[in-house]
């Protein structure tokens, strides 16, 4: 069904459980023309970029995902791992820090907090 953005967002899930990035990637493209507000594929998207070093293209998914709707818990804490594979330090406190201000108990942010602490 090539008009519906929600089949190329599940294929695109697929692909990327098949360590196939490139086509996951083709496809979450596919699903946000069809339907720009899908912040899911806009999030697994970036994280897509992420995982490639692309992280200009992956923070501007993530600030997309974020714009639309998507889970602040979670798009904060992906923009921290973002942040800080580009030693943007502060930038990664900041967003683990709104991050865990959505979701205080998110755990993963808890841990990435602590190990920004320790590590000055």
């Amino acid at each position: 069904m090539p008009h519906l953005a929600g089949c190329y967002y599940n294929r695109a899930l697929a692909f990327a459980a098949q360590g196939r990035a490139d086509d996951a990637v083709r496809d979450y493209d596919r699903a946000v023309q069809l339907d720009p507000a899908m912040s899911g594929a806009l999030l697994n998207r970036g994280m897509l970029h992420y995982k490639a070093q692309r992280y200009g293209p992956a923070l501007e998914d993530l600030r997309l995902a974020l714009a639309r709707g998507g889970n602040p818990a979670i798009v904060y804490y992906d923009m921290a791992l973002v942040h800080l594979a580009l030693r943007e330090r502060a930038a990664a406190r900041d967003c683990v820090e709104r991050a865990l201000q959505h979701e205080p108990q998110r755990e993963e942010a808890v841990r990435l907090r602590e190990n920004l602490r320790r590590e000055g």
